[in-house]
């Protein structure tokens, strides 16, 4: 059975926000295309969630991969990959996780 994507309300907030500021300082053409660049690599993830980096440093069990100019942070077990938090690159995770 393949493995589902989920996320976590924060991480809705998250991208619902990231779109927000694209349409606000550009337009609404690169807001979509900006939230489809990270949902594409987010679908990557789900098949391939060991291409991130492991962040138990951070929270036990927590995956990170860049995407764009986000980071999004993760955890997965073989039947679900979750999307905790869709930072921007410049945020300190210790702080926002």
């Amino acid at each position: 059975m393949p493995r589902t994507l989920a996320k976590d309300q924060a991480a809705e907030t998250d991208l619902i926000g990231i779109w927000v500021y694209s349409f606000e300082q550009w337009s609404e053409a690169q807001a979509d295309r900006y939230l489809s660049a990270i949902e594409n690599g987010l679908q990557k993830l789900v098949s391939k969630p060991k291409g991130g980096k492991q962040r138990d440093s951070l929270r036990t069990g927590y995956w990170s991969k860049r995407i764009e100019h986000h980071v999004v942070f993760y955890t997965f077990t073989d039947d679900e990959l979750r999307v905790r938090r869709v930072l921007h690159e410049v945020m300190d995770p210790d702080i926002n996780l």
